[in-house]
C-alpha cells in the first residue's frame, strides 16, 4: 500500500533521487520553496527553523510528510556562534506554530549555512540530538556557498544523508498564509519579493492548471 496515496496527495509530485524503500521524505511544494528562497535571498546569513508535519507509518515503512515551515528567530548572537535553538527561540516557533499550523507536529528542522565546514556539521549534530531527537525526525541542509542541499536522518549514531525526496503538490492555505505575512513584514527597500517564486523548474502544479 503506498502511503502517498492514502494521504490523498495524489498523481501531481515529483520524485528526487533514489528515495529509500522504507524511510521515504515527502515535502510539500510551497514549503519546499520557502526553504530555499530564505536561504539563497541571503545566503551569506546562517538561518534555522522547523519543519511542520506528520509522520505514518505502514509495517516497515516510514513517511515523514512536511507540509509546513516555521522560519526561527533567531537574536544576533546567531553572528558569531551560528545557528542556536534555545527557551526563547522555541517560544517564538510554538507561538508562530499555534497561529499558523495548529494541526501539524514538529517532524524536524533546517539550516541555511553558508560553507558547511565539519566542525560545524558537528555542532549541527549536536543541536539535532538535543532538540530532535527521534527516529525520523528529518534534517534538510542547506550549503549557500556551495549551493548543496540534502535531508540527513539520525541513524546509527550518524546523520546520514538520504538519497532522495518526494517533492508533493497540494493547496497548502496555511502555508500561504504564513508565506504572505512574512512578506508583508518585508521593508519596501527589498526590493521585489521572491518568496512566491518556484526555486526549482516550473511547478506541476501550475502544469496541472494548464
Amino acid at each position: 500500500r503506498d502511503l502517498r496515496m492514502s494521504r490523498g496527495l495524489g498523481d501531481v509530485y515529483k520524485r528526487q533521487g533514489e528515495v529509500s524503500s522504507d524511510k521515504k521524505i515527502y515535502i510539500e511544494d510551497y514549503a519546499f520553496t520557502y526553504i530555499n528562497s530564505i536561504a539563497y535571498n541571503n545566503p551569506s546569513d546562517s538561518q534555522a527553523g522547523v519543519l511542520l508535519g506528520e509522520n505514518q507509518t505502514d509495517g516497515d515503512e516510514k513517511c515523514v510528510f512536511i507540509k509546513g515551515i516555521i522560519k526561527a528567530k533567531l537574536g544576533t548572537e546567531v553572528e558569531e556562534k551560528g545557528v542556536y535553538f534555545n527557551e526563547s527561540v522555541w517560544n517564538g516557533i510554538y507561538s508562530d506554530v499555534e497561529k499558523y499550523f495548529p494541526d501539524l507536529a514538529v517532524v524536524g528542522w533546517f539550516a541555511a549555512i553558508p560553507e558547511v565546514t565539519p566542525e560545524r556539521m558537528m555542532k549541527l549534530k549536536k543541536i539535532h540530538l538535543d532538540n530532535f531527537a527521534g527516529t525520523m525526525k528529518t534534517f534538510y541542509l542547506i550549503d549557500t556557498v556551495e549551493k548543496e542541499e540534502n535531508f540527513y536522518l539520525y541513524e546509527n549514531g550518524e546523520l546520514k544523508k538520504q538519497k532522495g525526496y518526494v517533492c508533493f503538490y497540494e493547496r497548502n492555505y496555511e502555508m500561504q498564509e504564513y508565506m504572505l505575512e512574512r512578506r508583508e513584514r518585508k521593508s519596501s527597500e527589498d526590493g521585489p519579493d521572491k518568496v512566491c517564486l518556484l526555486y526549482t523548474s516550473p511547478s506541476p502544479r501550475d502544469m496541472r492548471r494548464s
